[in-house]
């Protein structure tokens, strides 16, 4: 059975100045609490002279060279721990033959002894103030997050993206943009994805309206229901034409569940005005997603007949007249990444979008500068 050294504190025999190592078996050393025994362990390895190496060995030392410890451990349990080694050797030495020490050596001893608990003290000690000074700083940190999030005004915490809103960023600058803007009342408001937002001769393509670019990149057809209340309402439009499922069928969304989110979206417009015209510009047909052709067709469809029951609407349809007599897009309508539009394909949108406000839209002469 293997043999550990440990020390013991108790006085106890008739002869006071025997100061002892103890060897005891596992059994024995169980009796300390397993985190004492860890401490002392980190702590000696952290604070020993020697930089943690052990500098005696763990095997028990004949009895010709046991040395006298620092703490007592009385002649009659070392009697009993003779027994319990079962080492002949041991059996036969006699607590008479121990040697006596002398008052200083036995002193000198001692304060060995109470400068390793010291040392031990002492690195408990710093690990207490370590702990207590980490979970201060967590702490810390935490309540100034908190009362940052809590002075913080509503705007700055929308401004940052978030992996659920990509576009708050974009929106809120645009919505800056828009309250810093002269805009006429009952303007005709341009929403959508990335087609309305680089629709930069907006206002020179209709000199005689007075309209409103409100398109932001990227954006699906959710999207542009989140934000509708933020872009186009505080801008109190007399109509409305969207550009939006684009980025959807891109998506590999089918085109029933892209039709449902534009129903909700269309029901957002129409409950905030039952009579204000609103134009739907169909799906166009990009190079880029040639493989989607048939979903741009199913989806304009849906949205074409849906349409045609609801009043004061209309489908503005480009998809037919973007398509070359292959029935494939005609490349010069778009510009190098094959799925924007080029100036000749702006050509047409205007064409298409003029006849909407010559026929729903009352002409305003006054012009905004968005």
């Amino acid at each position: 059975m293997p043999f550990v050294e440990i020390k013991t504190g108790r006085r106890q025999g008739a002869r006071s100045g025997a100061y002892l190592n103890r060897y005891a078996t596992d059994e024995q050393r169980r009796g300390q609490p397993i985190f004492i025994v860890i401490l002392r362990a980190a702590a000696g390895w952290l604070l020993l002279p020697s930089g943690g190496r052990r500098t005696r060995s763990l095997r028990p030392a004949p009895v010709s060279q046991l040395r006298h410890g620092h703490r007592s451990v009385g002649v009659r349990n070392w009697s009993r721990m003779l027994d319990s080694t079962a080492s002949p050797a041991r059996t036969a030495l006699k607590i008479s033959q121990l040697p006596w020490r002398p008052p200083d050596e036995r002193q000198a001893i001692s304060a060995t002894g109470h400068h390793k608990d010291l040392r031990f003290s002492r690195a408990l000690l710093v690990l207490t103030i370590a702990v207590a000074v980490h979970l201060t700083s967590v702490g810390g940190i935490a309540q100034a997050v908190l009362s940052f999030a809590a002075s913080a005004p509503p705007t700055a915490l929308l401004a940052a993206p978030t992996p659920g809103n990509p576009f708050e960023s974009e929106v809120t600058a645009l919505e800056t943009k828009l309250s810093q803007s002269a805009v006429t009342p009952g303007p005709i408001v341009f929403y959508g994805s990335s087609s309305i937002r680089l629709w930069k001769s907006l206002a020179q393509d209709f000199p005689d309206y007075s309209v409103l670019n409100c398109g932001f990149g990227g954006s699906r057809l959710a999207d542009c229901a989140r934000y509708a209340n933020r872009l186009v309402f505080p801008r109190k439009p007399s109509a409305v034409v969207i550009y939006a499922g684009d980025n959807d069928l891109a998506l590999g969304t089918a085109p029933e569940k892209a039709f449902q989110t534009f129903q909700q979206l269309f029901g957002i417009f129409r409950n905030y005005s039952a009579s204000m015209p609103i134009a739907f510009v169909s799906v166009k047909p990009s190079p880029a997603r040639c493989m989607y052709l048939d979903n741009i067709r199913r989806f304009n469809r849906l949205v074409e007949d849906y349409l045609q029951t609801r009043p004061e609407t209309d489908y503005i349809d480009v998809f037919s007249d973007m398509l070359g007599p292959d029935q494939k897009p005609i490349p010069s309508l778009f510009v190098n990444d094959k799925i924007h539009l080029s100036p000749a394909g702006y050509q047409i949108l205007r064409r298409e979008v003029g006849e909407f406000l010559t026929e729903d839209c009352s002409k305003n002469k006054g012009k905004i500068s968005p």
